[in-house]
């Protein structure tokens, strides 16, 4: 008994500690209507370009991404949705909340 009940206090160590080595992310895409733009995919890209992670946004616009805080910065974080404008901002790796504003993208009809 008391092996598992030190086994269980280990893990819930570790997973505290994995946890807390992790910056939250926070943030909500809307449109320029301040509509929430649920399916938009989320990216943060490191200093080298390289993908760091990815999430979709919730029905009500809104994600959260974590990411290890020993990751230098600045990052670059990315919105994307069909139909709209890509739009991207540049963070430090700290937690933090962070709101887009998309327009919607409008091909013009270049064959007529």
């Amino acid at each position: 008994m008391y092996l598992i009940r030190a086994s269980l206090c280990s893990l819930f160590l570790l997973f505290s500690f994995l946890s807390y080595a992790q910056n939250h992310i926070n943030g909500k895409v809307i449109s320029a209507d301040g509509a929430p733009l649920g399916g938009t995919n989320i990216t943060i890209l490191g200093n080298d370009k390289n993908l760091i992670n990815f999430t979709v946004t919730g029905e009500n616009g809104e994600f959260s991404i974590k990411i290890d805080k020993s990751i230098p910065g600045p990052l670059q974080i990315n919105a994307r949705k069909m139909n709209y404008a890509f739009s991207s901002q540049t963070i430090e790796n700290k937690s933090q909340n962070i709101e887009f504003s998309v327009n919607y993208y409008r091909r013009s009809d270049s064959g007529k």
